[in-house]
């Protein structure tokens, strides 16, 4: 049953992603959402949230990548030091059974913006 319900498309997944854009605005002086794809295969679900990001005039295009089973979760940058992470990322991201995208107007519709 539990099984079921992280897996099904729905409300529940527009809710967990906007609690991950969430803190990611919160924490930033300034980002840009692009697109938010959950990834689904018969084991796992991540999230991925791409965005661009400014900060002291440095501007860059990271991502954040999200575990929807265990609520792990690694930021751009740190991408080499979960290589287990990353694989199972990977190996779902290339072999998905399905995805839902949010671009940028369902994000900010998410938001409330």
């Amino acid at each position: 049953m539990l099984v079921k319900n992280i897996f099904a498309i729905g409300e529940s997944d527009e809710n967990f992603i906007k609690q991950h854009l969430i803190s990611l605005d919160e924490g930033a002086s300034h980002i840009d959402f692009i697109e938010a794809v959950l990834y689904f295969d018969d084991n796992n679900a991540f999230l991925e949230i791409n965005y661009d990001y400014s900060y002291q005039e440095i501007e860059r295009t990271p991502r954040y990548l999200v575990d929807r089973r265990t609520g792990q979760f690694v930021r751009g940058g740190f991408e080499d030091n979960y290589p287990e992470f990353m694989n199972k990322f990977n190996i779902t991201k290339a072999s998905y059974k399905s995805k839902k995208v949010y671009k940028t107007t369902d994000i900010d519709r998410l938001l409330g913006k």
